[in-house]
């Protein structure tokens, strides 16, 4: 299995309700995850920046960091992250 974290920065989203759609912010789930987001932003060079945790030596296969209160390390749960930045919201035909 793969998978992916995926981080927004300035994002937008389409929101579908009883009442309608609705144009917002993509906003970050905990607290924990907006701070993964900026620091991974800062290395982000472009609107959409792919970075591999997986490798020899890599960090992220010896201690968990990007997970909330998991176990293990952190590709235990992802093997990659992908930073999205300005991404507009879809709209409704």
């Amino acid at each position: 299995m793969l998978s992916i974290l995926y981080l927004y920065e300035d994002c937008k989203l389409l929101h579908f309700s009883k009442s309608g759609t609705s144009i917002e912010p993509v906003q970050d789930y905990h607290e924990f995850q907006e701070e993964v987001t900026e620091y991974f932003s800062a290395l982000a060079d472009g609107t959409y920046t792919f970075f591999s945790l997986i490798g020899a030596g890599s960090p992220f296969s010896e201690r968990l960091y990007l997970v909330y209160g998991g176990e293990g390390a952190t590709t235990d749960y992802y093997q990659f992250a992908v930073v999205i930045k300005g991404a507009e919201a879809m709209t409704p035909r």
